[in-house]
């Protein structure tokens, strides 16, 4: 029990930062939560209102934090239009630069900064690629590097700061684990693409108690895979979640079928077809025990 310790969640009214405000606020933690509209979860929490671009009296909430996790960023689960790319840019750069800002004023600065990253950092590869290598080019790539930067150039001496590269984190009524359950039961869960590409992912549970493990290991630091220990072919994927379901027919969707279906949907394609295949290096050296490591595990736990 980690009793009268405070922490701040940047951008944190989603469904990860739900989660982690109701874990850490059941364990000692005193949570405040910065994100322009109030959550409305029955969790224990202190909310102030942030734009994630501007200073101001918010600022004072992070001295003596002990942990500042920033999860702000527009969702990539969108089209990627010119319009949307630059949101994607502008509110990951802009709220990493304001928070590093605002801690270089802190009297007693946040002892540990964990802040939002992506493991599309990683090109495509046959093996597992663990944090120092295999880097890809493009969009997507190009800004977890900027937004990893920005991090990393923050004169920040006093914070630890770890850059939390994560896959797809699997929770059971999620937009994007309500959108493959649709797939399935509509009988449209067959493999999409050449079904080859590999989805690196994470049961949120695992994902929570990865936050805790790297909170406290004071030797871990720098850019971490939050991902699974087995990353899963699409195919793999697509066939457990039938199985888990109880659907026995899935239809197939080609690559140029999947691209028009996410232009319908108003999403990007490189959401399905992106190749990830990423392991957690660090964790698994840091000796971090997986809950759920295997996929059918997880889906198992998610969707019995």
């Amino acid at each position: 029990m980690n009793k009268n310790k405070r922490m701040v969640i940047a951008g944190g009214s989603g469904f990860i930062g739900e989660f982690a405000t109701t874990h850490f606020s059941n364990n000692g933690y005193s949570v405040t939560i910065l994100s322009r509209n109030k959550p409305s979860w029955n969790s224990n929490y202190d909310w102030i209102k942030w734009d994630g671009k501007t200073t101001g009296q918010w600022t004072n909430c992070l001295e003596n934090v002990d942990v500042l996790i920033n999860l702000s960023g527009k969702s990539v689960n969108c089209r990627y239009s010119e319009i949307n790319k630059q949101l994607l840019i502008s509110s990951r750069i802009n709220s990493t630069q304001i928070l590093g800002e605002s801690i270089t004023k802190c009297q007693t600065p946040p002892r540990l900064w964990l802040n939002a990253s992506s493991a599309t950092i990683h090109s495509n590869s046959s093996k597992p690629v663990g944090e120092d290598e295999h880097q890809a080019e493009g969009f997507s790539p190009d800004l977890c590097r900027l937004w990893e930067k920005t991090l990393y150039e923050s004169n920040t001496p006093n914070t630890r700061k770890v850059a939390l590269r994560m896959g797809l984190v699997l929770n059971s009524s999620g937009s994007t684990m309500t959108y493959f359950k649709t797939l399935a039961r509509l009988g449209l869960g067959g493999t999409l693409g050449t079904g080859k590409q590999h989805i690196s992912w994470i049961h949120w549970q695992d994902f929570i108690q990865a936050l805790e493990w790297i909170i406290d290991s004071p030797k871990l630091n720098g850019p971490i895979n939050l991902v699974s220990p087995t990353p899963t072919e699409n195919r793999i994927f697509m066939k457990t979640l039938r199985r888990v379901l109880s659907v026995p027919i899935g239809i197939p969707a080609k690559e140029w079928m999947v691209q028009i279906g996410a232009f319908i949907l108003g999403t990007s394609s490189e959401l399905i077809l992106w190749d990830r295949n990423v392991v957690p290096k660090k964790l698994i050296r840091s000796e971090f025990k997986f809950k759920f490591p295997t996929i059918d595990k997880a889906l198992g736990h998610l969707l019995s």
